[in-house]
């Protein structure tokens, strides 16, 4: 009888070690009230900001959605940040700018301060630009107090102190002044005011 008393004590405890009299879990209660109704936290405002800033922007024929990308504008900035908006604005100090027209580079721009928000495709430059066109048409000079290039609308309008000063092939130069200039890039021509 002690053999078999030997053999079921420890088999006894061995179930006991393993789990068979455990301590019974906690019942899951919902969350009290005052944790469910916790406020979302709020969108904090913020921003990136550094020197030295190259921003390449892009795009994609709406003809070829899959092809490949398409420049659109490279700038480099001395300094620049990203407003933390739900458009995400780019705003760029002492800008040199690339414009390009179905992917081939055709104006400069230079200006002291740029902002630009590729959701809204508008590039807006401020304290003195100048936009050089090197193609449609060549040789041509656009300058204001202030340039606004709605790439949507395909145009570029001059404000303030607005100047055109082109070059012909022939050697000739000519010039308009006015408030306002606006060169539309899909059809090719100028207005002014």
């Amino acid at each position: 009888m002690t053999s078999r008393l030997t053999i079921a004590l420890p088999a006894a405890l061995l179930l006991l070690a393993t789990g068979g009299c455990a301590r019974p879990k906690p019942p899951i209660t919902a969350p009290d009230a005052a944790q469910a109704q916790k406020p979302a936290k709020a969108e904090l405002p913020g921003k990136l900001s550094g020197k030295g800033w190259h921003i390449p922007w892009f795009t994609r024929d709406p003809k070829n959605p899959n092809g490949p990308l398409i420049s659109v504008l490279v700038a480099d900035a001395d300094r620049g940040e990203i407003m933390n908006t739900a458009n995400a604005t780019l705003r760029l100090w002492n800008v040199r700018a690339k414009i390009y027209h179905n992917g081939i580079h055709s104006a400069n721009i230079s200006a002291p301060e740029v902002t630009a928000s590729q959701g809204e495709w508008i590039f807006v430059g401020t304290g003195g630009v100048t936009v050089q066109s090197l193609t449609d048409p060549p040789d041509t000079v656009i300058t204001g107090d202030k340039i606004t290039w709605d790439m949507k609308s395909k145009k570029l309008i001059a404000e303030g102190h607005a100047r055109l000063t082109h070059q012909a092939a022939d050697g000739k130069t000519s010039s308009a002044e006015g408030n306002r200039i606006v060169f539309d890039t899909a059809l090719r021509t100028l207005s002014g005011e």
